[in-house]
């Protein structure tokens, strides 16, 4: 994998390659806070609870990456642009420019956002709801088309996103996934 930018040290190589279900090994794991962009075809693995991460890959390049962030906004004077969703989707699109992508033909696919927290279900303080909230409206300002999106619940997700074409797979996880607390 040459001409990986990996704009922080929060992901980690992995073995690529396809499993026998048919769903390709990741090239990488991305840890929270993180964002990945390649000009070439690789493979992006990340799990999600309230967090969220937004895919991005421009088709007429092949290019992609993926962010994983944690909050929407930037809180106090914590300046980690990874993890504040206000901030890592611009972080995303600004390094998908530097590797010759055109804004106008970014496509987006959003995950996450998961409702996890039973103490939180009852309160206004749905955290992956205004993450999602986040995602949505800064996209939308940045004129991106989201063309999927698998986000709330009360599940967590492992997601794997293919930079080149915007393939993703998403898999339930944790406590309520499928049906099963």
């Amino acid at each position: 994998m040459t001409n990986l930018s990996l704009a922080s040290a929060r992901a980690v190589p992995s073995e690529s390659g396809t499993s026998l279900s048919g769903v390709p090994k990741p090239d990488y794991y991305l840890h929270s806070e993180g964002v990945v962009v390649s000009p070439q075809s690789c493979t992006i693995m990340t799990i999600l609870g309230s967090c969220v991460s937004v895919c991005l890959w421009d088709e007429a390049t092949g290019a992609g990456g993926m962010n994983h962030f944690l909050l929407p906004h930037q809180i106090g004077r914590e300046n980690r642009a990874g993890r504040f969703g206000s901030s890592a989707i611009t972080l995303l699109i600004e390094k998908l420019e530097a590797i010759g992508c055109r804004r106008r033909d970014l496509r987006g696919k959003v995950f996450g956002g998961a409702r996890i927290h039973a103490a939180l279900a009852a309160d206004n303080t749905d955290l992956g709801r205004r993450n999602v909230d986040v995602a949505t409206a800064v996209l939308e300002s940045e004129h991106i088309l989201i063309v999927g999106q698998d986000v709330g619940g009360d599940h967590g997700r492992k997601v794997l996103f293919r930079t080149c074409d915007g393939a993703a797979w998403v898999r339930q996880i944790g406590d309520g996934a499928n049906g099963t607390r």
